[in-house]
């Protein structure tokens, strides 16, 4: 919205009063121009006029004086085109008409008036786009087109900070405005493209990108880059004679996790800052960005004393003001991760929390206004460890709710992102605030507590949420780095590697810390035998089922039913609707081609077992007759899919490389060896592309085959692999296996529960404790531990 002095400013300039027009100029602030226009003003031209108000426009627009730069420019840009469309003044170029505008446009986005930006080039642009098709001087048309990209690249970054992510990609992907090729807002272009990957970038690395871990430096990088072109676009169109000539080269080298290359950065920005604002005062975005970075810049390779974090706090709370003014979030989220810095060094736990809950809850606003859940995954790599920090910090201050819903916005979210998609749900449950409350109801209803882990680099934490209502949070002795080491070499999550002779350690006894604090609410009479625990793990954890670990020397399964989710938002998705009981059953059994005839025949225990039983109807899908197309033909009709076949899993790239081993033309796999790329896969991929829409819904997927429920936690904190599929596609809970499983073992685990879930109509949850009990009492080889053979099988989702 245009203000009164832009209004006014228009009437002055298109008057062209000699006395008017001198004493507007005497009233503006100081510019190095304003003498030579005052001068041209005792004799004006309606040309005169247009040069000489539009050369102050370039101080005014990009920092001097924003508020006047709009205003001026608004008035400018118009007057000019009243000139153009006269048809009296060729002279008058129509790149120089466009440059105005391209100032005007300028200021609104250091004024944080973002939303103006986009109206205004929506408005103009019929007019701009006609311009281009007028006979004019090859010069002139070069400078239309320049200066158009320079204005579409404004309005991107207008997007940008209004997080309207996928418009911004939208402008840029807009075949009929080329926004590339113009040198000057090609810097700036590449910045917001990268900005735009990152918050965009896919929830899968690639084996390549596992392998030099360029996915964890993408934050780094975009930094170093923001630095230069922040600096040069701060220069755009600016006459850089009083400037060094290596001001903008040297910036590229700046380490900024450095205090020399942080000192080196501020000296060389400060420089081109104070060049363009000549120390006005005005609050807009270059002199609140120039105090909070010099006021974060503390902490940077240092251990700044008391008072100097005191210091900083001081101007960072005034500059979060400044920036909330401005209704910049991403200002306000520097600032505030400053003052979570300036709080945390002071011990003040709360209040550091309290600012890396409002970078959040900014963040998830960008989030929420990207379309397409899988190209949401990099929203917060820009500030890569606010979660861990949130959680810790929650946790000092014995805020366990909000620990909670840190440590699930931190996991699961591509499944609720797909699966919000096909419902009602509103921004906040989307983004999984206030967990604890919503979840409540249905655990008191369903008579079951929630557990959820978070691990950091180093350590771990838990928040255990009780059908009561009470809730507690405590730390974990180890973090990712430790599992890093016991799936390594040793490769401790599978025990078949438990022997005696190479085994570092009691990988049981370690673990025991996640569930060993259950022994205190058992003997408080808060839990009692016979509730269901329902659990979500995080990173490697996932490799390592509870149902092993001891309380009192007994196994958690004696004590508790157990199922396994993602996150407690998809949870609260999959308790909502009713739980209806199998009628459609699908089988497929695809042995291996190389397999022995006696390993082909144990394949079929369980579908045979299942293909008996009474059921409205059964598809049998057998060997060469279970591909792909089959799957596809019969899935949408079953809400009971069994899948006897072979696993296989790739920890480089899980969503691609990873899967069961199914027929393809009629063609059986060769067996379980790792098919890159293999046409017999049905990988995650493959699962979510699998029909259109949800397939699956309310429907339980059983994975008998080895490693089927093995995970890699990937950008977005999924742990991706089959489950994470299978439930996008809306299945609502599954049977999956840890490791490469005992043939035998599996067959008599899937009768068992199958036989108390549909014959004897027990939850799957008891159906599954009392599968896993019976296992465990039976005489087994001794060739591995007994946990080998009972231990490897897991429910995830609905327990109901």
């Amino acid at each position: 919205m245009n203000s009164n002095n832009a209004d006014q400013y228009y009437t002055t300039l298109k008057k062209g009063y000699k006395t008017e027009l001198k004493q507007l100029l005497f009233s503006l602030p100081d510019n190095p121009l304003k003498d030579p226009a005052i001068m041209l003003m005792e004799n004006p031209t309606p040309l005169t006029v247009v040069l000489s108000f539009g050369g102050l426009l370039v101080s005014y627009s990009h920092g001097a004086d924003c508020k006047v730069g709009a205003d001026l420019g608004y008035a400018v840009y118009q007057y000019s085109k009243d000139l153009k469309q006269s048809g009296s003044f060729p002279e008058l170029m129509t790149m120089t008409i466009l440059g105005y505008a391209g100032n005007y446009i300028t200021a609104l986005n250091n004024l944080s008036r973002f939303s103006e930006v986009i109206d205004f080039v929506d408005s103009e642009m019929p007019l701009w786009d006609s311009w281009k098709s007028e006979p004019v001087s090859s010069q002139d048309l070069q400078g239309i087109h320049e200066n158009l990209k320079t204005i579409l690249v404004s309005k991107i970054f207008a997007f940008v900070e209004l997080k309207e992510i996928d418009k911004a990609e939208a402008v840029i992907n807009d075949p009929d405005h080329p926004v590339e090729g113009n040198w000057a807002s090609d810097i700036e272009l590449n910045r917001l493209k990268e900005k735009i990957n990152l918050i965009r970038t896919s929830p899968i690395r690639t084996a390549e990108q596992e392998k030099d871990k360029s996915g964890d430096q993408s934050a780094k990088q975009t930094q170093q880059a923001d630095l230069y072109s922040t600096l040069r676009n701060l220069l755009n169109n600016i006459d850089l004679d009083d400037l060094p000539d290596d001001l903008l080269t040297k910036t590229r080298s700046f380490d900024t996790s450095t205090k020399e290359g942080m000192k080196q950065t501020e000296d060389f920005l400060s420089m081109g800052e104070e060049f363009l604002t000549k120390n006005s005062g005005e609050v807009n975005e270059i002199s609140v960005r120039q105090k909070i970075r010099r006021a974060s810049q503390i902490f940077v390779d240092n251990s700044p004393e008391e008072k100097e974090i005191r210091d900083s706090k001081n101007i960072l709370t005034r500059s979060l003001e400044e920036a909330k003014h401005l209704k910049n979030y991403e200002l306000e989220n520097d600032a505030r991760y400053g003052l979570y810095l300036c709080n945390s060094r002071l011990d003040k736990y709360s209040e550091a929390a309290d600012h890396l809950l409002e970078i959040r809850k900014n963040l998830e606003g960008i989030r929420s206004k990207i379309n397409d859940p899988y190209k949401k995954a990099g929203t917060f790599k820009t500030y890569p460890y606010l979660f861990d920090a949130s959680v810790e910090y929650f946790f000092k201050a014995k805020r366990y709710n909000d620990m909670l819903d840190a440590m699930e916005g931190d996991k699961g979210r591509i499944i609720f992102d797909v699966l919000n998609t096909k419902t009602s749900f509103d921004i906040d449950e989307y983004a999984g605030w206030d967990i604890s409350s919503k979840l409540l109801p249905l655990l008191e209803k369903e008579n079951a507590h929630y557990l959820s882990f978070h691990l950091d680099e180093n350590n771990g934490y838990f928040v255990f949420l009780l059908n009561s209502g009470k809730i507690e949070g405590n730390t974990i002795p180890f973090g990712k780095n430790q599992l890093k080491k016991w799936t390594g070499g040793y490769r401790l999550q599978d025990p078949a590697q438990w022997k005696e002779n190479i085994r570092p350690i009691d990988i049981i006894k370690e673990l025991n810390p996640l569930v060993s604090f259950l022994e205190q609410y058992i003997n408080k009479g808060l839990i009692k035998e016979g509730d269901h625990i329902c659990y979500s793990p995080d990173d490697l954890l996932y490799l390592f089922p509870i149902s092993y670990l001891k309380i009192d020397n007994k196994r958690v399964i004696d004590y508790f039913t157990l199922s396994r989710v993602h996150n407690a938002m998809h949870l609260k998705y999959l308790l909502e609707p009713k739980n209806d009981f199998p009628v459609n059953i699908l089988l497929l059994y695809v042995p291996g081609s190389e397999d022995a005839e006696i390993l082909k025949q144990k394949f079929t225990v369980v579908p045979d077992f299942l293909n008996s039983l009474n059921f409205n109807k059964i598809t049998y899908l057998r060997k060469e007759l279970a591909d792909y197309r089959d799957l596809a033909k019969n899935i949408g009709n079953s809400n009971l899919i069994h899948f006897a076949t072979h696993g296989v899993f790739s920890p480089a790239n899980p969503f691609e490389e990873s899967g069961l081993l199914i027929a393809s033309d009629k063609q059986l796999p060769a067996g379980d060896q790792l098919p890159v790329g293999n046409e017999f896969l049905l990988s995650p991929r493959k699962i979510i592309e699998l029909g259109k829409g949800r397939y699956l819904q309310n429907a339980h997927v059983s994975m008998h085959a080895c490693v089927s429920g093995n995970a890699k936690e990937g950008l977005a904190g999924d742990a991706l692999g089959l489950e994470w599929a299978f439930l996008q596609k809306g299945a609502s809970s599954l049977s999956s296996t840890y490791w490469k499983v005992d043939i035998n073992a599996a067959n008599e685990y899937f009768k068992l529960f199958y036989t108390h879930w549909l014959k004897d109509g027990l939850s799957k949850a008891r159906s599954h404790q009392k599968a896993l009990v019976e296992l465990k009492e039976k005489e087994w080889l001794k060739r591995y531990p007994e946990e080998y053979f009972w231990a490897a099988f897991e429910l995830i989702g609905d327990w109901r």
